[in-house]
This record gives structure tokens, sequence and C-alpha cells, in this order.
């Protein structure tokens, strides 16, 4: 009877084997060292191969980027460049080295009308829930380098910016824009984006509607909040010094 249940036991042990190791099952009194090692095994392929549909997504958001999706209509790169510097003085965005995240989020949202904008609406619409995915981690991954603003800044008006960004002011209840952007502008994916070399006029512009009670997309309600106390002078300092932020590529996904 005893030799029975020892050859039960080991038949159940046989049984459990994974990818040829021996692993232990129950009744066996073992650690289940192959179970691991052998998850270990699955989880390195899947990183792996996680890695290279990446590279695929970055290859086909540049041939977006670049060449569009629809023919004889402009691609992203007509405005935002194929780098995603953007244009500082026309007030149209970096999104070079935004988490792809948010770059995702805001072009559901103008696909979707959450986002009111003439222009970007129509091109939102053009693109398939994966086209934005590529799109979005292709210009991520770039590092466009910052240009010298065609705007007149001066040390003083930059460093006043530098106060604000990282002490905020606490008498108009204007907390500090490093608090959620970070303190060199990196943001924390979707929900606080990359801000760190934006363009100065396209700050000052979403501020300023932020501040006149435009909440923009269903997520400006906080921007409202964050900068109902700051002057306009405040807003063109802050506008100053975040443009002074070196940006890395993806930067917080």
């Amino acid at each position: 009877m005893k030799n029975a249940k020892s050859a039960s036991r080991q038949k159940t042990c046989q049984e459990t084997c994974m990818f040829g190791l021996r692993v232990e099952g129950r009744g066996c009194g073992r650690p289940l060292v192959g179970v691991f090692f052998s998850m270990g095994l699955v989880m390195t392929v899947n990183v792996g191969a996680s890695a290279r549909a990446e590279a695929q997504d970055v290859e086909a958001g540049r041939a977006i980027a670049t060449q569009g999706v629809l023919a004889g209509h402009a691609a992203c790169a007509a405005c935002h460049l194929e780098s995603g510097a953007g244009q500082a003085e026309a007030a149209i965005p970096r999104i070079g080295g935004v988490a792809a995240s948010y770059i995702k989020q805001q072009l559901t949202f103008f696909a979707s009308g959450q986002r009111p904008s003439a222009w970007m609406t129509q091109y939102a619409k053009q693109l398939s829930p994966k086209q934005i995915d590529d799109v979005a981690a292709y210009y991520a991954a770039q590092a466009p380098a910052v240009e010298a603003p065609r705007i007149a800044t001066s040390a003083e008006q930059i460093a006043h910016g530098n106060d604000l960004y990282k002490k905020g002011n606490m008498s108009a209840h204007v907390m500090p824009c490093a608090g959620c952007h970070g303190p060199a502008g990196q943001g924390l994916g979707a929900m606080f984006p990359a801000i760190a070399g934006q363009s100065p006029s396209y700050v000052v512009q979403q501020l300023s509607g932020w501040k006149a009670g435009k909440d923009r997309d269903p997520m400006g309600k906080m921007m409202m909040s964050e900068v109902h106390g700051l002057t306009d002078e405040e807003i063109q300092a802050l506008a100053a010094y975040i443009y002074t932020l070196p940006q890395s590529p993806g930067a917080a996904k």
C-alpha cells in the first residue's frame, strides 16, 4: 500500500513537468523552483517580443507623421515638424518627447470633439486607434533641439518664471507647477504632460484660455483652478521659463 502511494505521488510530479524542467507537484514536499524559472523564461521572451513590436510601431508612426494617411492631405510634420519641435512663434506646440499616453489622449479628444479645434479635429478623425498609437509612439521617441524663441524675454522675466514654477504664489493660491509637471518639466504620463521646452506662445495661449474659464478638454477643469490666480505678467514669465527647460525623448510615459 505504501509503495502504491509513493508511485502515485511520483506520477503526479512527473505530469507537472514544464519545458523539460522537473516541477515538483503536490505531495512531493520540494520547492517549485522549476515553475519560477519557467515563468521567468516566458516573461523574457514576451518582453523581447514587446520591444520588437514597439520598434515597429515607431516606424509606422514615422510614416504617418511624415506622409499622412490620406492623399492630398498634409501630414503631422507640416505643422509640428518631423522632429516634433513645433513652431514656437506660431503657437504650434512641441510634441517631440511628450509621453505617448498624453499624445494619444489628446488625439482621441480631438477626434471625438471633446477638444474642439478647427485644425486638429479633421486630422485626428482620419486616424484609426492603431494609427493614433503609432504616431504617438513615434513623437514620444523624439528629442528636438530647442531654438531661441522669437519673443522678447529678459533674465528678470525668466527668473520670475522660475520662482513661480518651483514655488508658486501662495498669497494668490497658485500652486507650484513643479508639483505636478515635475521639477524639470518632465511630466507624468497622460495626467500631467511634459512641458519642458514648450512654445512660449502656446503656453500663454493655453494658460490664458484656462484663466478665462475655457476648460479646453475633459482634463481642463483642474488647470482652470490652478491658473485662476495668475496675472498676465506671471503667465508670460512662466512661459518664458518653461521654454528654457531641456527635454528628453520618451519623457514620463
